[in-house]
């Protein structure tokens, strides 16, 4: 049976959570079975108040869609920055579920991903739900997720917080799709930041192919530099991911 846009907002909103933390990828909603992706994300943030502080993210991904509306994924973060070494911080598992697509007569494709965070550093885990959105309009396409993310076990928080990510693209060449990005980080759902104390970055952003191997598997990419716009924000941060996509 499928859900309706409200039904899939609603469930969103009712599931403890975890994984947005300032400036990340942005996804889309849609699963395709058979479909293997092999990602690698880099996150590079600058902040002027403290020369040292700069701090790098790095990610690696693996996802399969095992259906058409069922995909899941494992993933491992490494961070390094001045004060530590280049280390894995968490492993985390992930299954996305689509509920509705544009190219089925949908107005807007939609999907539900469901997280959990194994943290290897000696922090509590966390688990996340994630609301994914999209619309393709003519050559352009929008993407809007919400995430709620929630800290469990020993050491943990008891506060579930929320963030929205944003971004608009123009198809004006499949290797170059132009546009914007925007982050925030709101706070709690029991209590919504002042605005100088929430997380809010805007920037540009290019995404595209980058080529094609014999037998359909390719390569694609997005970056994206994006700039702090409150006291709470890091000054600078710089995104980049690559994609590799086949299938079995």
């Amino acid at each position: 049976m499928k859900l309706s846009l409200f039904a899939c907002l609603a469930l969103s909103l009712t599931l403890p959570s975890l994984a947005m933390a300032g400036v990340g990828k942005i996804s889309g909603p849609e699963v395709e079975k058979g479909e293997f992706e092999a990602k690698y994300l880099l996150t590079h943030t600058e902040d002027d108040r403290d020369s040292k502080d700069s701090n790098e993210v790095h990610r690696a991904e693996f996802e399969y869609g095992f259906t058409e509306n069922w995909a899941g994924e494992i993933g491992f973060k490494f961070e390094d920055n001045q004060k530590d070494d280049f280390d894995l911080k968490s492993t985390y598992f992930e299954a996305l579920r689509t509920f509705t697509r544009q190219d089925s007569g949908w107005w807007i494709s939609s999907g539900l991903i469901g997280e959990y965070v194994i943290n290897t550093d000696g922090g509590p885990d966390k688990i996340e739900s994630q609301l994914r959105l999209q619309r393709n309009q003519d050559k352009f396409r929008i993407r809007f997720n919400t995430t709620l993310e929630r800290e469990i076990g020993g050491g943990s928080e008891d506060e579930t917080e929320l963030g929205t990510r944003a971004s608009v693209i123009y198809k004006l060449h499949p290797n170059f799709k132009p546009g914007a990005e925007w982050h925030a980080d709101w706070g709690t759902l029991d209590e919504i930041a002042d605005s100088e104390d929430q997380g809010q970055w805007v920037g540009p952003a290019l995404y595209g192919d980058l080529f094609t191997l014999p037998g359909g598997s390719k390569f694609e990419y997005q970056a994206a530099y994006v700039f702090g716009l409150t006291d709470a924000s890091e000054d600078r941060v710089a995104r980049f991911l690559l994609e590799y996509k086949t299938h079995f």
